[in-house]
């Protein structure tokens, strides 16, 4: 007896780089926006942090200085710079290769999709 799996769920295992494409390619606006806000928030957190790791942790054990960069816009732009960059070239890269899973997988993808509020209307 050969079951089918339920339309609207996908399993952890089955959640790779085709689920974001397929979002990618059939809602590009709020898809990128959305991913692009994960990319920015944790972009700015890491510049936030890696002041306060360096100068509480890392500062003795290394025997250097502490690492101060004049003022947070400056410090957000150059990490951003560093960390932001190839994320959002690598999205950019994953949203114009083609989809290459079945159709009834594109299905169930979508099945989750509109399980968000966001990918409703």
């Amino acid at each position: 007896m050969t079951t089918t799996p339920p339309i609207s769920g996908v399993g952890p295992a089955e959640l790779d780089y085709e689920f974001v494409k397929t979002g990618l390619k059939n809602w590009p606006i709020r898809s990128c926006l959305l991913y692009g806000g994960l990319i920015l928030s944790t972009t700015l957190h890491i510049a936030d942090g890696l002041q306060v790791i360096w100068n509480r942790r890392l500062k003795g054990f290394f025997g250097l200085r502490a690492w101060k960069v004049p003022g947070r816009l400056a410090r957000s732009i150059l990490t951003l710079g560093a960390f932001a960059l190839p994320p959002v070239l690598g999205l950019i890269v994953l949203s114009k290769e083609p989809l290459m899973t079945f159709t009834s997988m594109i299905e169930r993808y979508r099945a989750v999709y509109h399980c968000s509020y966001l990918y409703r209307f």
